[in-house]
């Protein structure tokens, strides 16, 4: 191997998952905001998720900001071997678990949602 050439290790193919996911969060975080969220959230979601999404408080829309623009950024960091990537990670973490606990004590998310959706909401922080 030459000197200065960084190898790509097969496993860093494993980026490509987390892109997908947060990349999927960021095109439907763009659609429930556009101007016929009703319609795709009536797609997507219980109907009694429009609600939910069309009342979204200030506080936890920039934890979800935060978490999707963090966590979209980790797999391309992680790609280019940026040891920041790990701060970022971390940080779209933490975003996602406050945001989880204002979901559940704060914004009745099981109910809006319904338990499909929460469950893989829990399930994606483990």
């Amino acid at each position: 191997m030459e000197e200065g050439n960084k190898s790509r290790p097969w496993h860093m193919v494993g980026c490509l998952d987390p892109f997908v996911m947060y990349a999927v969060g960021v095109y439907d975080f763009i659609m429930i905001h556009s101007g016929n969220a009703e319609e795709y959230i009536l797609r997507n979601f219980a109907p009694s998720a429009v609600a939910y999404f069309t009342n979204y408080p200030l506080l936890p829309l920039w934890f979800w900001v935060l978490n999707l623009a963090a966590g979209i950024a980790v797999p391309i960091l992680l790609f280019l071997h940026k040891k920041i990537a790990v701060w970022i990670a971390l940080t779209s973490w933490v975003a996602d678990l406050v945001l989880m606990f204002i979901f559940f004590t704060f914004l009745n998310c099981l109910e809006s949602l319904g338990a499909q959706t929460t469950a893989f909401d829990i399930e994606s922080q483990l």
